[in-house]
């Protein structure tokens, strides 16, 4: 990204920081590129479409335009194939092109996605490299590629295994990028990945362990390529990329530096970050949402850039490094964005699963009013005020009716409201509703308890506030 913006202004002739169309014909001046070529470029960059090319655009247009343009290219042997994803099909038969890759021995190749198999196990087999443990079987993608020194898409390409029976292809233009981590379950993740995709046979998943050449990956290459040009490029051209949250409620993707860098990168190209989920976590999520929602909140605060951690100790060093030096805002403003993002993914899950429990338990039920003062909380944490506001007051029209003025869940209910006003500076609605909460603490806890002592001391400072 540096050298794009050290591009952008050299090129930005009047100092305006933008680029108009002539300023970019004549940055262009001397590149080889043909006028329908820089044309195309501009109208692919100028994403609001205004006649101008913003910083912001610029960089996220060089991306794009880079993945773009190698994806053009015809992969040279033994290449990463960055910009190229796997398909459902692909994972049906994964067992089935196991077998076909050993050879001899069918027989004596457990199925892959029926052995209890990290993703590193499943990359290294019984290898030292294993931080997981040797793996249950010796054939790996390590061990099947080290011959031909290629990523496993091309091992498959050579041995003509490019599609199913049916003609499926195996392998298509990516479509999303998979943030995952090696530690994990691998026929887990397939699973979790063919229920994101939902039968759609158009959805082709970059995944590092087939698309990367596990022995020359493309920072080590002769001519090596930074993280931002090799996976950047490959998180730009889809803009979608898919976190895969084992488990949900304390993922471990979300300490390892390669995951952080993948999320913001995903968010610097303006990309979508989705979260996908096991069967198992999506059956317990409005359980683990309502009953361990303080735990779910301290693990996003826990987020820390400068302390994700990576098997490799020098692929760590560099990645922080990078991570850090993103929009020149360091550690914190990344563990912000971070957290901001799955956060609003909470929230978009959260009211996606609230539908479906209003039609089962009932709108007025106390299951619903539980699962939505999560979601109010949500709200609040990423700035939506109003409708945290909207959500706590359904909760505590059910609390009030159903548990009564002065149980603690409702006081709870009313601090939070307190809150939301607070942060809007509605400093009268705020006093009163703080008021109403210390009350309801008073008779729940008594006069003198902690929570009852901080409803009174925050009702006082919003009457303060007022008399300013």
């Amino acid at each position: 990204m540096d050298r794009s913006r050290a591009v952008f202004e050299r090129w930005d002739l009047n100092g305006d920081g933008v680029l108009d169309f002539t300023e970019v014909v004549a940055g262009c001046l001397g590149t080889g590129m043909e006028p329908e070529e820089v044309s195309a470029m501009f109208e692919q960059m100028d994403v609001n479409g205004d006649g101008e090319i913003s910083l912001d655009e610029w960089l996220s247009g060089a991306a794009v335009y880079k993945a773009n343009a190698y994806a053009a290219v015809v992969p040279t042997p033994g290449s990463s194939r960055l910009t190229t994803g796997v398909t459902l099909a692909f994972f049906k038969d994964l067992p089935s092109i196991f077998l076909k890759l050993k050879g001899g021995g069918v027989k004596k190749l457990p199925n892959v996605l029926e052995q209890d198999i990290t993703t590193e196990q499943l990359v290294f087999g019984q290898s030292a490299r294993n931080t997981t443990g040797p793996g249950p079987t010796e054939w790996c993608i390590a061990g099947a590629t080290e011959k031909g020194r290629c990523c496993f898409i091309e091992l498959c390409e050579l041995a003509g295994l490019t599609a199913a029976a049916n003609g499926s292809p195996y392998f298509a233009p990516v479509t999303h990028f998979v943030s995952h981590t090696w530690g994990a379950n691998f026929p887990q993740l397939v699973t979790t990945l063919e229920l994101y995709a939902a039968g759609d046979n158009k959805t082709s998943f970059f995944l590092d362990v087939f698309a990367i050449n596990q022995h020359v990956p493309p920072w080590r290459e002769s001519t090596p390529k930074t993280y931002d040009e090799a996976l950047g490029a490959s998180i730009a051209v889809c803009r979608r990329t898919v976190l895969v949250l084992q488990p949900w409620v304390k993922p471990t993707s979300l300490t390892r530096a390669w995951c952080l860098f993948e999320i913001t990168t995903t968010l610097d190209v303006g990309g979508t970050l989705d979260v996908a989920l096991s069967q198992a976590d999506r059956e317990l999520f409005v359980e683990t949402l309502t009953e361990n929602f303080s735990d779910i909140m301290q693990n996003l605060s826990d987020i820390d850039a400068s302390k994700a951690t990576a098997t490799v100790l020098e692929d760590r060093d560099t990645i922080l490094k990078l991570i850090e030096s993103k929009n020149g805002k360091g550690f914190r403003a990344v563990n912000e964005a971070v957290m901001g993002a799955i956060r609003a993914w909470l929230v978009e899950a959260a009211s996606a699963a609230l539908t479906g429990l209003e039609e089962s338990a009932g709108a007025a039920s106390t299951e619903v009013a539980n699962l939505m003062h999560s979601i109010g909380t949500l709200y609040t944490s990423i700035g939506r005020y109003k409708d945290a506001l909207d959500a706590f007051g359904r909760v505590l029209e059910v609390r009030r009716q159903v548990l009564g003025e002065q149980h603690p869940e409702t006081a709870d209910t009313m601090y939070n409201m307190a809150n939301a006003y607070e942060q809007q500076e509605q400093y009268e609605p705020a006093a009163a509703s703080y008021d109403l909460a210390g009350d309801a603490y008073a008779v729940a806890y008594g006069v003198v308890h902690d929570e009852t002592l901080d409803a009174r001391k925050l009702a006082a400072a919003m009457r303060e506030k007022l008399a300013i």
